[in-house]
């Protein structure tokens, strides 16, 4: 409601992506049955073409800010990299995701 306030948002913007997410969350059912059958939504979740959709959607998602150095693409000598970090052995999904039927953590990957 702040940034409405300020005038950095119009109520109708928050109306319309209101609306948006209702409408989804209505035409899944989730108003009637607000729990996952996890053995249905793995069923449409890990179908060939949804996995296919997935990769492609990532694939397409993925862009390089700054080539520093010409680090990328990685020369093929190269044999193994460092992945360093609190998190690089964790899967992170972020919000609405779901749960991770067959995820990937950047150490694994």
């Amino acid at each position: 409601l702040e940034a409405v306030k300020e005038g950095l948002v119009s109520e109708s913007t928050i109306d319309q992506s209101v609306r948006r997410i209702l409408t989804a969350k209505f035409k899944l059912g989730l108003f009637d049955d607000p729990y996952i059958d996890p053995k249905k939504a793995e069923k449409i979740n890990d179908s060939k073409e949804h996995r296919e959709l997935a990769l492609q959607a990532a694939r397409e998602a993925i862009v390089l800010l700054k080539n520093e150095n010409n680090i990328l693409p990685l020369d093929k000598k190269i044999k193994s990299i460092a992945v360093i970090g609190p998190i690089g052995d964790v899967v992170k999904l972020g919000g609405y995701s779901g749960f991770g039927m067959k995820t990937v953590t950047p150490l694994e990957g």
